[in-house]
């Protein structure tokens, strides 16, 4: 599979706080060590609740490999009390597994860039088929696991809205999907935004994506200003 089907794949996957390095975590990608900014409000879950780390491993199309992933205090707090958390709001990063021992400079990432601009809509839905299948058999393993036979979770067709911010070492996308989850009894409809940035850091290709369900404008705002504020702690935080 070429690079830009593997970008496309991860483009169509599936309190307005600004985002500080309130809490760092060290991360390594083919031995090149990062830390990633958590932002406030939120937390990774691996140590707190290691469920809700293995059902974000388990969503991640196998072309990449998850490096974090952040759930609001809330949710996290739903989880340990045995209530159901909304999810309203999540981030996770990270990367493409053939390229993670890649080391690139910032004209070489300007190549990256070009690609992902280029991307058209064919090439996406193509994309989004293969993301479809993977998700189809993460719910049934989460199905069998927890006991609700008939789960699922459906990604309609990703809209893309553009970019919304593009630097020397990263670039930004925002897009909205429809999506579906049921137990087989129950079925709730509900509408994505996803701002997806490609980050270089210490000549890492980061991928950044941060959620959020669109119930009102200001959600598309909180997704730009979240994925901007991340980007630049991150910068800040490996500076080499």
């Amino acid at each position: 599979m070429g690079s830009k089907r593997l970008i496309a794949a991860f483009f169509s996957v599936c309190a307005a706080w600004t985002v500080h390095a309130a809490v760092l975590i060290d991360s390594s990608v083919a031995g090149t060590a990062l830390t990633l900014p958590v932002p406030a409000g939120f937390t990774e879950p691996s140590n707190d609740v290691p469920i809700l780390r293995s059902r974000a491993e388990q969503i991640t199309p196998p072309q990449m490999r998850l490096l974090a992933t952040y759930v609001d205090d809330p949710d996290l707090l739903a989880v340990q009390q045995g209530t159901t958390p909304n999810f309203r709001r999540y981030f996770m990063i990270s990367v493409l597994r053939s390229k993670e021992a890649d080391v690139l400079d910032v004209k070489a990432f300007r190549s990256v860039k070009s690609e992902v601009i280029g991307l058209d809509q064919a090439a996406t839905d193509r994309a989004r088929e293969g993301v479809q299948r993977h998700l189809d058999s993460a719910a049934r393993r989460v199905g069998v696991e927890s006991g609700v036979s008939e789960l699922s979770l459906k990604v309609g067709e990703s809209r893309q809205l553009g970019v919304f911010d593009e630097t020397a070492t990263s670039i930004s996308m925002l897009a909205v999907s429809k999506v579906s989850a049921s137990n087989g009894t129950r079925e709730l409809n509900t509408t994505v935004g996803q701002a997806t940035s490609l980050v270089l850091l210490n000549g890492k290709v980061v991928f950044l994506a941060v959620y959020a369900r669109i119930d009102i404008d200001d959600d598309y705002l909180w997704l730009r200003e979240q994925s901007e504020s991340w980007i630049k702690s991150a910068l800040q935080s490996n500076p080499k």
